[in-house]
């Protein structure tokens, strides 16, 4: 349970990227009907790519489990 602290804000605020970034993935190549939430997500992010938002997400919750 060392990564999994849900009242931590460094754990949400890596768990968004993540998860928006697996969204990003999936909208694009797997589900075509996550493709307008993959298109959202982009613009909120300025176009950043699916496997950044992965690495920023999975490195703050491992941060978050660092310390």
């Amino acid at each position: 349970m060392k990564y999994l602290k849900p009242k931590s804000v460094t754990w949400w605020a890596g768990l968004v990227p993540l998860i928006g970034g697996v969204i990003v993935a999936a909208g694009d190549t797997i589900s075509p009907a996550l493709s307008p939430l993959a298109s959202f997500i982009n613009a909120m992010s300025g176009d950043m790519s699916a496997a950044v938002m992965i690495g920023w997400g999975a490195g703050l919750i491992g941060l978050r489990g660092a310390v």
